[in-house]
């Protein structure tokens, strides 16, 4: 019964979108599709269309424009003067979502089982020399297929020109697969026609390509497991007057609907029960509160509270009315809902679909800060798994283990799995085996969720995250270092970097520290020259190597434990 409060908590998010969007048979439509939509792949995961344009000029946001343009011309026409295009010429934006292809770097945050790509749609031709000097201006054009597209040098943004009116925005793979995607009647073909009609919002969802884990689809309970028959959910709202926000869930057969409208209305039956014990919890709380014999006047700090109980019990009795009549149609092999909000709420909606719309340029920009923020946290993990074998063994691990004739056999990354909670990896490796022996080979293949890092791609069993070896630096080959080894202080001295060419997690193949030589100059050119590195008391710190005045000489006092040349640096 473990499976009930998560499964009506959810349910009347998924009945509450279900009554809310919905989208018409456009299947017969056979027009070309506008420049951006036909871009779309039909095979994607999903998209969300929005008509920006259309938006910002409607009559009941004549109050917010009023508000902006307060600002005064001159103003506004900064942004006009320093981006390009301008956006006073934004038209349509359009967010791709495609799932990673097999091979590219696992996923870890939830963004990042997507290759996220923006298609910007113009009133107005823009320049194209002035967008490419603006987003890659020192980079070089690329070519796949006859098309021609840019990579930035420092973000690794990609851009194309898609036509005078039309750019696509995003990482290399997810632009380069909307350049050479083939024009095919997908599942999404039907949302995309849809979408072309006009309306001021649309979506589309491809559900056989969302990469949904086998075990999550293996609990949902039996009476439900017809929804899982959905092909595709597409929808859109009609601003026109009152919002008119559709859906329609596409089944393979009318057997398969008539299933899932039934597994739909057990959903909104089971989340009526989940919603009158709300219901009853809050009444009881309010009256418990209100009713109280020894205070029958209450102070008025206490009115917020009571208000928005009275508040929360309205919203629940309006969603069980919803929930009691929903708008189920079913008609062929799709179930169609449909509702229509109040007239007030017309710009509000438009308000955020705006606001959506500017936003979703930025899309890339809230991927890198999750990504930084994963590799950050694994950095720490292992920092942590450090002190932790140090606390147990009293040295630190040497960065590998020999064989009698000196050999290397297998990484310090192999020997601190028991502490970052792989204890059970650990026990399958042979330790006086070679990382990539018969045996060890197939365990050295897994992916460690601590070992990868989300900013860059690399083939599953792949890491970046490395040590200085050798000459001085925090780790030696054969024996473990100890604190007391360290004499420059834990916190002035690296121990552990993210950068240079991905290798095998269990592989003794690090960064090999010659303090004749520099640091090598790819190793966080990848990375926007950011390298983030674990120190040897546990603290993650991002270093901006464009900002070191003396580079080599700083990162060398990092790297090297006890030379006397103590820096500090500080997060940049």
């Amino acid at each position: 019964m473990s499976y009930r409060i998560p499964t009506m908590l959810g349910v009347g998010l998924i009945v509450a979108v279900a009554i809310s969007l919905r989208t018409r048979d456009a299947a017969a439509d056979s027009r070309p599709l506008p420049a951006d939509l036909a871009l779309v792949p039909t095979d994607a995961a999903g998209f969300v269309h929005i008509r920006a344009a259309d938006l910002w000029k409607r009559d009941d946001l004549k109050p917010y424009r009023a508000i902006f343009e307060s600002a005064g011309a001159k103003t506004i026409g900064l942004l006009d003067e320093h981006f390009e295009p301008r956006p006073s010429t934004t038209d349509r934006v359009t967010l791709v979502l495609l799932p990673k292809l097999k091979g590219q770097t696992p996923a870890v945050a939830p963004l990042d089982a997507f290759d996220p790509t923006l298609i910007l749609h113009f009133t107005e031709p823009f320049d194209r020399e002035r967008v490419r000097t603006a987003h890659a201006e020192k980079s070089k054009a690329k070519m796949i297929e006859g098309k021609e597209y840019f990579v930035a040098d420092r973000s690794a943004v990609a851009l194309a020109f898609a036509d005078p009116q039309t750019l696509i925005l995003g990482d290399e793979a997810g632009v380069t697969r909307l350049l050479t995607a083939k024009k095919t009647d997908g599942p999404l073909a039907p949302a995309l026609r849809t979408a072309a009609e006009g309306k001021p919002i649309s979506m589309g969802v491809n559900v056989s390509a969302l990469p949904i884990p086998p075990e999550a689809l293996e609990q949902v309970p039996d009476q439900y497991k017809s929804l899982l028959a959905i092909t595709l959910v597409s929808g859109s709202i009609d601003l026109a007057k009152a919002p008119v926000i559709d859906l329609r869930m596409t089944f393979p057969d009318a057997d398969a609907a008539l299933a899932g409208e039934k597994a739909l209305r057990n959903l909104g039956n089971l989340a009526r029960i989940f919603l009158d014990q709300q219901r009853k919890e809050l009444s009881n709380r309010l009256e418990r509160n209100l009713n109280a014999k020894k205070q029958p006047l209450r102070p008025l700090g206490e009115f917020p509270e009571a208000a928005m109980m009275i508040g929360g019990l309205g919203g629940i009795n309006v969603l069980d009315d919803l929930l009691a009549h929903p708008p189920l149609e079913v008609s062929g092999a799709s179930i169609s809902i449909k509702t229509k909000l109040p007239e007030w709420s017309a710009p509000f909606v438009a308000g955020a679909a705006i606001s959506a719309g500017i936003g979703l340029p930025a899309v890339q920009r809230v991927r890198e800060v999750s990504q930084n923020a994963v590799a950050m946290n694994n950095l720490k993990q292992i920092a942590l798994a450090m002190h932790n074998y140090e606390s147990t063994y009293g040295y630190f691990p040497p960065a590998a283990t020999l064989d009698k004739k000196g050999k290397k056999l297998l990484s310090w990354r192999v020997a601190i799995l028991p502490y970052i909670e792989q204890q059970n990896l650990y026990s399958q490796f042979k330790l006086d085996e070679a990382w990539d022996s018969e045996n060890n080979k197939k365990w050295s293949d897994v992916t460690i969720k601590t070992y990868t890092d989300p900013r860059i791609e690399f083939k599953p069993g792949m890491t970046i995250y490395k040590a200085p070896v050798g000459n001085g630096a925090f780790w030696d080959l054969v024996r473990g270092t100890k604190i007391s080894d360290v004499h420059d202080g834990l916190s002035n001295t690296l121990m552990v970097i993210a950068g240079g060419d991905p290798v095998p997690w269990a592989k003794p193949d690090d960064y090999d520290y010659d303090p004749k030589k520099g640091f090598p100059a790819d190793y966080a050119k990848a990375l926007d020259d950011l390298l983030l590195a674990a120190f040897a008391d546990g603290s993650v710190r991002t270093i901006n190597l464009a900002k070191l005045k003396v580079r080599d000489e700083t990162l060398r006092r990092l790297i090297e434990r006890s030379d006397g040349q103590v820096v500090t640096i500080d997060d940049q």
